[in-house]
């Protein structure tokens, strides 16, 4: 199978503040985030929340597994690919992860691609980015690529809104998002935001 990417790498902007939709959330927003989502101690139907157990099913065509929030595993064309794969049980701003990863990591098999919407801790996890292989390909939103590369990361397309690439004669398209991105209080827009689709799948919306 073809690891070749095509891809293109224009001049980017520093910011892409001109590309929000909505105002930035205020600081009482982000607070009611954190109390709702990390801080509160009802953990309501927890125990309806499916979990794979023995691994992925062997199934034909284009299969859909969820793992978690946004994370899911794609077989698609005979490729595996990631969507903002988290696997910590805790992340900053949220508490720990209520159930295990819908999927155990220790029963992928190997991942082809992984793709990232957005920078948010919560799409893309350093501890979980660590356990790839450094040649794992990896589609990440317009200046986030240095993310991946400072980490070692070979093959790293990064992309513009409309911008595409393909990866074993799979399409990886990435499209707006009504969103945002700030992974630290200094880089508020610095990358860009999105979706990510194929014709054979609808890859990633935020």
């Amino acid at each position: 199978m073809s690891q070749t990417i095509q891809r293109s790498a224009p001049a980017r902007p520093a910011s892409f503040r001109d590309r929000l939709t909505a105002p930035l959330p205020a600081f009482r927003e982000l607070v009611s985030v954190a109390w709702h989502g990390g801080l509160r101690t009802n953990i309501g139907d927890i125990d309806q929340i499916p979990v794979l157990r023995g691994g992925l099913p062997q199934l034909t065509g284009t299969v859909v597994t969820w793992v978690g929030h946004a994370t899911y595993v794609l077989q698609v064309e005979g490729l595996t690919i990631l969507t903002d794969p988290v696997w910590s049980r805790k992340i900053p701003g949220v508490r720990q992860r209520l159930t295990p990863p819908g999927v155990a990591w220790s029963d992928l098999p190997r991942i082809d691609a992984v793709v990232i919407s957005h920078n948010h801790y919560d799409h893309l996890d350093a501890p979980t980015i660590r356990r790839l292989p450094r040649t794992t390909p990896i589609f990440a939103p317009a200046n986030l690529g240095r993310w991946f590369t400072r980490r070692g990361f070979r093959h790293v397309t990064e992309l513009d809104w409309w911008e595409g690439a393909t990866l074993g004669g799979v399409s990886f398209d990435f499209v707006p998002a009504h969103h945002w991105s700030r992974r630290t209080i200094w880089d508020t827009c610095r990358s860009l935001w999105g979706g990510w689709v194929n014709q054979q799948v609808d890859l990633l919306r935020r």
